[in-house]
């Protein structure tokens, strides 16, 4: 038998051997308390002790020194609260950043709206210019082909001639200002703009631009192919006169001018009806801001 190895485990005078009390060994090695001789256990560890370990017999009872009681363990109503306020500070941080979100959305759309809006008066102020140089254009050529109509007529002079011929040498040129637009589409933020029918109407005005683009390549064609070579040609630019007023009864001409008038007629009904349309549009883009 081994030598007597004296601790006093509680406050009794109850002795127990090493060999005894070699099932506690591990225990005092896991918490690393020291495990010599003359050692007395703290008022803790007499608790956990007295509560785990038959000191008579050197075994561990229960469920081991660190059991909790009843009284110890955290009840589920302390479960309960944490889990609220972790749901409540987590609800609140969503709440925050979807409010600051929706804020900084209204701040972009009112910015792209007024942006928008710009470009159409920029535009509206294009096609009332053009409307007018073009109607006056139209006057001047229906003023002249009257006048080949009714050789009976008094004849222009050759400057009056001149004058009316003048108008054909004008080539139009519209860029649409798409700046805005263009920015809300290639960064896929059309859907900032909530109203779905004022949406559709931009996007409807852009693409029309191309019918506005096309009618104007055909005027801008017969100006440069026959308008200008005839002016330079038959005209003395610097005095503003016909040189020879006779080319007037020229099959050629009538052709040309006739020609000329039915595309700028097509023209000035095709930016009168975008016109329209920018006008509407613009209408309910100021009402949004």
């Amino acid at each position: 038998m081994g030598s007597d190895y004296p601790i006093d485990c509680f406050t009794s005078s109850t002795k127990i051997t090493t060999r005894s009390f070699e099932p506690l060994k591990n225990l005092f090695e896991e918490f690393k308390w020291p495990f010599a001789a003359n050692h007395r256990p703290n008022i803790w560890t007499q608790g956990v002790l007295n509560r785990s370990i038959n000191c008579y017999d050197g075994e561990i009872i229960g469920n081991g020194a660190l059991e909790m009681s009843e009284s110890q363990r955290p009840s589920w109503r302390a479960y309960l609260v944490e889990l609220s306020i972790v749901f409540i500070g987590l609800s609140g941080a969503l709440f925050l950043d979807s409010w600051r979100n929706q804020k900084q959305d209204i701040s972009q759309r009112q910015k792209y709206l007024t942006g928008v809006s710009a470009d159409l008066n920029s535009d509206l102020a294009w096609f009332t210019q053009t409307t007018q140089l073009a109607q006056s254009a139209r006057n001047q050529l229906d003023d002249l082909i009257q006048q080949l109509g009714q050789p009976e007529s008094p004849p222009y002079t050759p400057q009056q001639i001149f004058q009316k011929l003048a108008p054909v040498a004008y080539i139009y040129e519209f860029t649409p200002n798409t700046t805005t637009y263009e920015m809300m589409k290639y960064s896929g933020q059309l859907d900032l703009i909530d109203d779905y029918d004022l949406r559709a109407r931009l996007v409807a005005y852009h693409l029309d631009m191309n019918n506005v683009a096309l009618s104007q390549n055909v005027l801008k064609e017969i100006t440069l192919s026959y308008a200008l070579p005839f002016l330079f040609e038959h005209t003395d630019l610097g005095n503003g006169t016909m040189n020879d007023a006779t080319i007037l009864a020229s099959p050629y001409f009538k052709n040309f001018i006739i020609g000329y008038k039915i595309s700028l007629d097509q023209y000035i009904a095709t930016v009168a009806r975008i016109s329209d349309t920018c006008t509407t549009l613009n209408t309910q883009l100021k009402n949004k801001l």
